[in-house]
Formats: structure tokens, sequence, C-alpha cells
């Protein structure tokens, strides 16, 4: 390894270090809500009436449900998982709740409320971006998150990537 691959190795470790996560998954956050705002927006000025029906609606109002207590259940979970092994985490330290099942289910909790909002204010260009925020978030934030918790965890989370799937 040269000097600057050591320097920057050095750096990724420290931003790891320094929860520089959530501020990656902060950026996700705010990227379905915008989705939302320009769908609606979009849905104003270029009318396309595919979700105008009362069952969209009542789907989209379940999917909103659904995905608010999946990313209840996420947030929870790592907290309880903080609490529980802040300084000697263990490969256990990755599974709780519904970490158990997939990777980033707080990711997979907003896009099914995003679409599921679309639905019920009948946005199809909500609904679009929504399915596209969620494909740039997966191969950009995704990415930069998971780079950034190997570097942290080391051998622990690529374990837990290799047991657990992604799902988003």
């Amino acid at each position: 390894m040269d000097e600057k691959e050591t320097i920057d190795k050095n750096q990724e470790e420290l931003i790891a270090r320094n929860g520089f996560v959530h501020f990656v998954l902060a950026h996700g956050y705010v990227l379905f809500f915008f989705a939302i705002i320009l769908g609606v927006i979009l849905d104003v000025f270029i009318k396309i009436e595919i979700f105008q029906s009362l069952i969209c609606s009542k789907i989209g109002t379940v999917m909103i449900f659904l995905g608010s207590c999946l990313i209840y259940w996420a947030q929870r979970a790592s907290k309880t998982a903080a609490k529980t092994s802040p300084e000697n985490p263990t490969e256990k330290s990755f599974e709780h709740g519904p970490y158990k099942y997939f990777r980033n289910p707080t990711y997979l909790g907003l896009l099914i409320m995003t679409i599921g909002l679309g639905l019920v204010i009948h946005s199809f260009f909500a609904v679009v971006l929504a399915v596209t925020s969620h494909l740039f978030i997966k191969y950009i934030f995704v990415k930069k998150e998971e780079r950034l918790l190997e570097v942290k965890y080391g051998h622990l989370y690529n374990n837990y990537k290799k047991k657990v799937k992604s799902w988003i």
C-alpha cells in the first residue's frame, strides 16, 4: 500500500468512527422528501391520471402505515443495539429487529411509505420519483454507507453482509 492509499484509508476510518454514516443516511431521507415535493409539482403541470381510484388511496394508506411501522421498528432496534454493545460490537450487534432480515429497513420503509403517499395523493410523478430516488440511494448512498461500516467494523460487518441480504 502506498502513502496515498494509507492516508485515504486513515481518513475513511476517521470519518466512519465520527458518525459520518448518519450524515449519509440523512441525504437519503431528504432525497425521498424532495421526490414527493417534486412529484406533486410535476403533477400540477402535467396531468397523468393513473392512480385516481379509491382502491389506490386505500392501498397507499396501508403502505404509509406499514412503511412507518418498519421505520419505527428499525429506529428502535438501532437504539437498542447502540445501548447493548456500543464499545465491543459482535456479529449479533447488527441483527436487532428488522436488521435480522434485511440490511436497510429504514430505506425500505421510506420507499414503501413514499410510494404509499404518492398513491394517496394520486401523484404519478411522486411514485415514479420515489422509485427513482430509491435507485439513486441504493447505488450511491447505500454503497457509501456500507463502505464506511466496513471500515468501522471490519470483518464483523462483512460477515453480517454475507448473512443478511439488502432487499433494496
